[in-house]
């Protein structure tokens, strides 16, 4: 990783460097030794070299100096080869953090295993948690000034009632009306109390949660702030908020769990149900047919998540999927056209009625999205099922083998004689065995219509009165037909 100054400052805080930091970042991946003025410096580097190079007062004759852009440490009556070993030992050190974090975060180890390996350098006490604040976690060594608020928290795992109901300031008294996903420097809301710095923890459009670190030591603000989102990203895939399983997993992750066929624990299912109105709900699965970028797809899920009649926007597997109720399913010109579905293929769920039935309504509407032929439109899958089941059925090998005799044996007949038993007997079930329509429907006299059903009889043996043969024998038609398409 690339440290800064304030990072090395840290660091080497055992020779007592004196401190002169100005534009600090996290730039720097290397070290040159300089004992001469033909120095061209790099930003990515630090400098390390005899003071009085670059300093004139003879004070800091046997002084070291480390540069970086604008900002310097001093070190006087420092070992030279041990301050050169240690700031050598700095990248080491650091790298060797990362890796431990991210052995941790891809382990997905518990929020307070990732979060006292991140406080070993922030060096700060810190406190990590969910939006509800019921649960956090703390770390911070023995000895560290806290405040009766963060004792409080540390004790019952929850904010002070206080913390709910101050206003957020900063240093300058400011007004804070909202945190974010970059660390933000709060006034402590206990009277004397060091300042705190907060910062969401988020994964890609998740907030998941929020890390607070109290400025006991202020000389550590300016890497706390630096190195606080880099811990976020470790955070984020703590075990609580990344399995399944987990106890402070977020409403958009578990419904991500859900819509990938993950068995999810009946504590989470009802974590969503808060997040959810009543039921029931239509599952919305849309796909851009000319666009699959990431910016079409961002965009479109802002829009969805502006309007209040959209629950739980989100991307899954390259498409958008959101819910609505039954007034947008009752009137998708009105809402879904409106929102410029012109290019996109929409398919929509039959009713969902139960936290647990979210899968089986994405893949209803992904099934209706595959009757669509590539061509935009919304597709309701109340329309497309039974198509799309006589499609998958007829697909099977072992399907064919299956159907009713009676197909087999009118198709052969017909081939050989040129009647047309096979088109009479679909028309008859079709018309639910009504001679007048069924007549009517194949253009024939109703006589004629007898003689045919008798002559289908006698060939395959059917027994007109038997609802569980008419029913096998008009699947069979159906299926056989789709075959055929």
């Amino acid at each position: 990783m690339k440290l800064s100054m304030s990072m090395i400052s840290w660091y080497l805080k055992d020779f007592h460097p004196v401190v002169s930091i100005q534009d600090d970042g996290m730039t720097i991946d290397g070290v040159r030794f300089l004992f001469d003025e033909n120095m061209e410096r790099e930003n990515r580097y630090v400098y390390f070299l005899r003071a009085d190079i670059i300093l004139s007062d003879i004070r800091h004759a046997d002084s070291f100096i480390i540069v970086n852009n604008r900002s310097t440490l001093l070190f006087h009556q420092a070992d030279m080869n041990e301050l050169m070993n240690r700031l050598l030992a700095a990248f080491d050190f650091f790298n060797s953090w990362e890796s431990r974090l991210m052995e941790a975060a891809f382990s997905h180890y518990p929020l307070q295993k990732i979060l006292d390996i991140g406080e070993e350098v922030l060096d700060n006490p810190c406190a990590a948690g969910d939006f509800t604040l019921n649960y956090l976690v703390h770390s911070y060594k023995e000895g560290q000034a806290t405040d009766p608020y963060w004792e409080y928290s540390k004790k019952n795992r929850s904010m002070h009632p206080a913390i709910y109901t101050a206003p957020y300031r900063d240093l300058e008294n400011h007004l804070i009306t909202e945190l974010s996903d970059r660390p933000t420097l709060v006034e402590n809301v206990y009277e004397g109390g060091a300042p705190v710095l907060m910062i969401y923890i988020r994964e890609n459009e998740q907030m998941l949660g929020c890390l607070t670190i109290l400025q006991s030591d202020p000389a550590l603000t300016e890497m706390n702030v630096q190195l606080s989102p880099f811990l976020n990203r470790f955070l984020s895939k703590a075990s609580e908020f990344a399995n399944p399983n987990g106890s402070l997993r977020p409403a958009e992750g578990i419904l991500s769990d859900i819509l990938s066929g993950i068995t999810i624990p009946q504590e989470n299912l009802n974590r969503l149900q808060d997040f959810l109105p009543a039921f029931p709900l239509y599952c919305f699965v849309s796909r851009n047919v000319y666009r699959s970028d990431e910016i079409s797809r961002k965009l479109f899920l802002n829009v969805l998540r502006q309007n209040p009649l959209y629950y739980m926007p989100m991307i899954k597997d390259n498409r958008i999927v959101f819910f609505a109720g039954d007034h947008v399913y009752r009137n998708p010109d009105v809402y879904i056209s409106g929102q410029d579905y012109r290019n996109n293929i929409v398919g929509i769920s039959l009713p969902v009625y139960e936290v647990s039935e979210l899968y089986t309504g994405y893949l209803q509407a992904l099934s209706a999205m595959k009757e669509s032929g590539g061509k935009p439109g919304i597709y309701d899958c109340r329309k497309t099922a039974f198509s799309y089941l006589l499609k998958e059925l007829s697909g099977s090998e072992m399907t064919g083998r299956l159907l009713h005799p009676a197909v087999g044996i009118l198709k052969r007949h017909d081939e050989k004689t040129g009647s047309e038993l096979l088109k009479t007997l679909a028309s008859y079930l079709e018309c639910h065995q009504n001679l007048t329509n069924a007549s009517r429907l194949l253009s024939i006299h109703t006589n004629t219509l007898k003689y045919r059903l008798q002559k289908i009889v006698e060939l395959c043996e059917i027994n007109f009165e038997d609802p569980e043969q008419i029913r096998y024998l008009q699947l069979s038609i159906w299926l056989d037909q789709e075959r055929l398409r």
